[in-house]
Parts: structure tokens; sequence; C-alpha cells
């Protein structure tokens, strides 16, 4: 019997199975005709919902990006100090986590493999967020707290700084690297703005919580990953052991 779908629930699913695929094979190397394959549909079906797998990707892209501007904009117009906003901002984006499945799926997602994904994320991300910051720069200029001219352009130079200065898309960064640079933040970031100094020094504490949990999480992950690998060899000792 043929599986009828609504609408809806079947153009999450081919956007869930895409997403699958550009994790397993890649962005480019994923077709049209591997999705609707493994969902068991004609093609026709996809080009209903999608004109292509870039417009299956920009979705994707555009939902992880909307999560994340939806949580700064409640910060930007929220009744708390300029700094407050900054470091609350910041931390959206060091809140990661390896049990979070969201998490892990854009983490696959930045890998080299798939680094025209990275680039198109990194560009919509930045240029979104640098609106959003330019909001709490001016309202600390206004407040005396920052001294700059050129508010966009040093903004969007932090943000880029920033996301490349932690981006793991490329290389896998480990602790000890990430740490420097965190350590290095409050410094980077008050000259830019021109603001007093240690002002931003809470910028490092945060960003450097969040990367701890985050390889904590990773570890315990991997930990856990094999215990249940011994687990299943010792189950299939006994077994064969009983057997004899």
């Amino acid at each position: 019997m043929r599986n009828v779908k609504q609408p809806e629930e079947r153009k999450k699913e081919i956007v869930e199975t895409a997403l699958e695929l550009f994790i397993e094979r890649g962005f480019e190397t994923t077709t049209v005709s591997d999705i609707v394959k493994r969902i068991g549909v004609a093609q026709g079906t996809f080009y209903y919902h999608f004109k292509s797998k870039e417009e299956v990707i920009e979705s994707i892209i555009d939902n992880f990006i909307d999560a994340i501007i939806i949580e700064i904009t409640v910060i930007v117009y929220s009744n708390i100090s300029p700094v407050e906003k900054i470091m609350k901002s910041l931390n959206i984006f060091s809140s990661f986590s390896c049990e979070n499945e969201e998490d892990r799926l854009i983490s696959k997602l930045h890998s080299i493999k798939n680094i025209d994904i990275h680039q198109r994320y990194f560009l919509k991300l930045t240029m979104k967020v640098s609106g959003l910051l330019v909001i709490i720069i001016e309202e600390g200029k206004k407040a005396g707290l920052f001294k700059v001219e050129h508010t966009l352009e040093v903004v969007e130079l932090l943000t880029v700084g920033y996301s490349f200065l932690f981006d793991n898309g490329i290389k896998e960064w480990t602790f000890d690297e990430y740490k420097r640079r965190i350590l290095a933040m409050p410094e980077i970031f008050e000259k830019l703005l021109g603001c007093e100094k240690g002002l931003l020094n809470a910028v490092s504490d945060v960003y450097l919580k969040n990367m701890e949990n985050f390889f904590a999480d990773c570890s315990n992950k991997l930990i856990k990953g094999f215990e249940g690998i011994i687990t299943n060899i010792t189950n299939v000792v006994q077994k064969k052991e009983e057997k004899i």
C-alpha cells in the first residue's frame, strides 16, 4: 500500500533525510535521487516542495540561524546593561553540548566535506548577528561605555574574527588552543570597542566555562561509548562460553 503523508509531514521528512545524507556523504556529492531513493518516493514529490537541494540546505541553515537570532533579539531589547547584553549574546554562541542532537548535527555540517554549507552558514549568521550587535554597541556609546566611530565595520570585524578564532569546521582545536584564544578575548574586544580596561573581562569567563562543559560532555560521551562497546563484547563472549 502506498504511504501517503500530509504535505508538511512529507516536507519535514525530505529535510531530515537530506540532512542525514549531507552529513554522511557531503553536500556536493549528495543528489536529489539519493534523497528520494532513501525515502522511497518519486522525484516529483521532492520538486513539489523544493526547487533543488540548494533550497533544502538553505532551509536547514535558516532554521539553525533563526533559533540563534530569536534568542539574541530577546536579549537586545531586554532591560539590562549593554555589557550584560554582549555577555549573554556571546553565551548563546558558546553554549554547545555533545549530548545535544542539534549541536552534534551542526558540528557535522561544518566538517571539511561540507565546506560549502559551512561558508553559507557563516555568511548568513555573521550578517544577521552583526545587525543586532550594532544596536547593543550604539546603546553602549550613548551610555559612554564604548567609543567607536565605525560601529558596523567594527562589529563585523568582531563577529568574523570571533567566529574564525573558535571555528572547528576546518580544524578541530584542542582545549588548550581554545583557552589561549578565550583568555585574549577581553583585550581584543576592549581595544576594538574603545572601552575601559577590564570592563569585558567576564567575556572570557563565560566562554571558558561553556567550553569546559563542552569538552567534559564530549569526554563523558566518548567514555560511555567505549563502555557500551566493552559491554557488547563481554555479552558476546559470555554467550559463546555458554554454548561451549
